[in-house]
């Protein structure tokens, strides 16, 4: 969601911290042996297109994701979202016009109801919602297998699909490793280049400054 609905600045600094606290608290370290291990594991205080999402570092090395949870439910404050920079509400209603809609995310159900009542979108704009703390036939949530689950759910071949995000690692690679396509884009603002990249008869036309797109299997950029 950051990065992509809404400016991943807004809350970085705020997330960073957050994160940091719960580890040092939870694994009884000190803050700076927690961003030792975050640095480690590619989890940044900055914007990186290749960080790693905090989530999966923390359900990859068998941390209870439940307590990490609650914890980020208490402590993430939506009010850092600059609602002026973020999507449109617009955009997301053309895009859910022309394509079924799923928003996979590695933050928690609780917060993203809440961002989206910050942003001004309705919950029905999406098709499918699916959080780090859903329920599905996996025990840890990876983006991969929740792809591989919202494909099964909506009937679908990876070649139908197109994953947006702003991180390659997280949002995209995965998509192309199943066989589907990837977009990572740098901006919320650039949701509508890629719309009119998508709604193109002539790609080469499109302005791509905003986003790279990357194709199915290869993984090669176009």
């Amino acid at each position: 969601m950051d990065g992509t609905l809404y400016e991943l600045s807004d809350v970085i600094s705020m997330n960073y911290r957050m994160q940091v606290d719960f580890y040092s608290e939870h694994m009884g370290v000190t803050a700076n042996e927690a961003m030792k291990v975050f640095t480690q594991n590619d989890i940044l205080p900055v914007i990186s297109p290749t960080a790693r999402s905090a989530t999966e570092f923390f359900s990859s090395s068998g941390m209870d994701l439940s307590a990490w949870q609650k914890y980020r439910n208490s402590h993430f404050d939506v009010s850092c979202i600059d609602v002026a920079k973020a999507v449109g509400t617009g955009i997301i209603k053309d895009y859910h016009v022309r394509y079924k809609l799923c928003l996979l995310t590695s933050n928690s159900y609780v917060n993203v109801i809440r961002i989206l009542d910050r942003l001004e979108i309705p919950i029905t704009e999406f098709d499918q919602i699916v959080c780090s703390d859903h329920n599905y036939e996996f025990e840890k949530f990876h983006k991969l297998r929740a792809m591989q689950s919202i494909m099964r759910h909506f009937d679908v071949l990876p070649k139908k699909c197109l994953s947006i995000g702003d991180r390659f690692n997280t949002d995209v690679a995965p998509a192309l490793e199943l066989g589907a396509y990837g977009i990572v884009v740098n901006h919320p603002w650039a949701i509508k280049e890629v719309y009119k990249f998508l709604s193109s008869d002539d790609c080469l036309d499109i302005n791509q400054t905003a986003f790279s797109f990357y194709r199915a299997m290869s993984g090669t950029k176009r």
